[in-house]
Protein backbone atom coordinates (compact mmCIF):
# COMPACT_ATOMS: atom_id res chain seq x y z
CA UNK A 1 0.00 0.00 0.00
CA UNK A 2 1.38 3.40 -1.00
CA UNK A 3 1.14 5.77 1.95
CA UNK A 4 3.19 8.48 0.24
CA UNK A 5 0.29 9.89 -1.73
CA UNK A 6 -3.22 10.81 -0.72
CA UNK A 7 -6.15 10.76 -3.10
CA UNK A 8 -9.19 12.80 -2.27
CA UNK A 9 -12.50 11.34 -3.29
CA UNK A 10 -15.66 13.35 -3.01
CA UNK A 11 -18.80 11.29 -2.90
CA UNK A 12 -22.18 12.61 -3.92
CA UNK A 13 -21.07 15.95 -5.33
CA UNK A 14 -20.28 17.07 -8.82
CA UNK A 15 -18.83 20.27 -10.10
CA UNK A 16 -20.44 21.82 -13.12
CA UNK A 17 -18.43 23.09 -16.04
CA UNK A 18 -19.30 26.69 -15.21
CA UNK A 19 -18.15 26.21 -11.60
CA UNK A 20 -14.85 24.73 -12.82
CA UNK A 21 -14.36 27.60 -15.26
CA UNK A 22 -15.20 30.09 -12.51
CA UNK A 23 -12.61 28.50 -10.24
CA UNK A 24 -10.01 28.63 -13.02
CA UNK A 25 -10.77 32.30 -13.67
CA UNK A 26 -10.54 33.00 -9.96
CA UNK A 27 -7.15 31.33 -9.80
CA UNK A 28 -5.96 33.26 -12.87
CA UNK A 29 -7.10 36.53 -11.30
CA UNK A 30 -5.41 35.68 -8.01
CA UNK A 31 -2.13 34.98 -9.80
CA UNK A 32 -2.44 38.22 -11.79
CA UNK A 33 -2.91 40.16 -8.57
CA UNK A 34 0.16 38.47 -7.07
CA UNK A 35 2.16 39.55 -10.12
CA UNK A 36 0.93 43.13 -9.67
CA UNK A 37 1.89 43.10 -6.00
CA UNK A 38 5.40 41.85 -6.75
CA UNK A 39 6.02 44.38 -9.53
CA UNK A 40 4.51 47.24 -7.48
CA UNK A 41 6.76 46.44 -4.52
CA UNK A 42 9.93 46.42 -6.62
CA UNK A 43 12.31 49.37 -6.42
CA UNK A 44 13.07 49.10 -10.15
CA UNK A 45 11.57 47.39 -13.21
CA UNK A 46 11.71 43.60 -13.00
CA UNK A 47 12.78 40.97 -15.50
CA UNK A 48 10.51 38.01 -16.20
CA UNK A 49 12.90 35.65 -14.41
CA UNK A 50 12.83 37.84 -11.28
CA UNK A 51 9.02 37.78 -11.15
CA UNK A 52 9.03 33.99 -11.63
CA UNK A 53 11.53 33.52 -8.84
CA UNK A 54 9.59 35.72 -6.42
CA UNK A 55 6.30 33.93 -7.13
CA UNK A 56 7.66 30.40 -7.58
CA UNK A 57 5.58 30.08 -10.73
CA UNK A 58 6.55 28.65 -14.12
CA UNK A 59 7.96 31.08 -16.67
CA UNK A 60 5.19 30.35 -19.19
CA UNK A 61 2.52 31.20 -16.62
CA UNK A 62 4.17 34.45 -15.56
CA UNK A 63 4.88 35.44 -19.17
CA UNK A 64 1.20 34.98 -20.05
CA UNK A 65 0.09 37.01 -17.02
CA UNK A 66 2.59 39.81 -17.68
CA UNK A 67 1.47 39.98 -21.31
CA UNK A 68 -2.19 40.28 -20.33
CA UNK A 69 -1.42 42.96 -17.75
CA UNK A 70 0.66 44.92 -20.28
CA UNK A 71 -2.10 44.73 -22.91
CA UNK A 72 -4.52 46.31 -20.44
CA UNK A 73 -2.01 49.06 -19.55
CA UNK A 74 -1.77 48.08 -15.89
CA UNK A 75 1.87 47.10 -16.44
CA UNK A 76 4.38 48.28 -19.00
CA UNK A 77 7.43 46.63 -20.53
CA UNK A 78 10.46 48.74 -21.35
CA UNK A 79 13.07 48.26 -24.07
CA UNK A 80 15.13 46.01 -21.81
CA UNK A 81 12.11 43.70 -21.35
CA UNK A 82 11.64 44.73 -17.77
CA UNK A 83 8.23 45.26 -16.23
CA UNK A 84 6.92 48.12 -14.10
CA UNK A 85 3.57 49.63 -13.21
CA UNK A 86 1.71 51.17 -16.14
CA UNK A 87 -0.25 54.40 -16.33
CA UNK A 88 -3.61 52.64 -16.22
CA UNK A 89 -3.01 51.61 -12.61
CA UNK A 90 -3.42 55.26 -11.62
CA UNK A 91 -6.87 55.28 -13.21
CA UNK A 92 -7.85 52.08 -11.40
CA UNK A 93 -6.60 53.49 -8.08
CA UNK A 94 -8.27 56.92 -8.50
CA UNK A 95 -10.98 57.24 -5.81
CA UNK A 96 -13.17 59.57 -7.87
Amino acid sequence: MDTGSVERVTVGTSVSRSEREGNERGEYLARALRVLEVVAAADEPMALSDVCRRLSLPMTTVHRLLGALCRTGVLRRDGRRRYSMGVRIAVVGDPR
